[in-house]
């Protein structure tokens, strides 16, 4: 299932998001913690949107975007 993401699902998105950008390939020592943080510094942004994957009420997946103005138009 999709849905809009919450507060409560930054932990869980942080442990993602650290599997996905390993030291290795990226050059940044991702850790679960300091990605929650990264996150939530997003989250907490005006115009974010966000959507996260879940199955069993686990999330699976998720979508940090912020929402722009250009011109007269808005854009992801």
């Amino acid at each position: 299932m999709i849905r809009v993401m919450e507060n409560i699902d930054l932990i869980q998105c942080g442990k993602i998001y650290a599997k996905a950008f390993p030291m290795e390939h990226w050059g940044i020592d991702w850790t679960a913690a300091n990605a929650t943080e990264y996150l939530q510094d997003f989250f907490e942004q005006k115009r974010f949107v966000g959507y996260v994957y879940e199955e069993n009420a686990e999330v699976l997946g998720c979508i940090f975007a912020l929402c722009k103005i250009s011109g007269s138009k808005e854009e992801i």
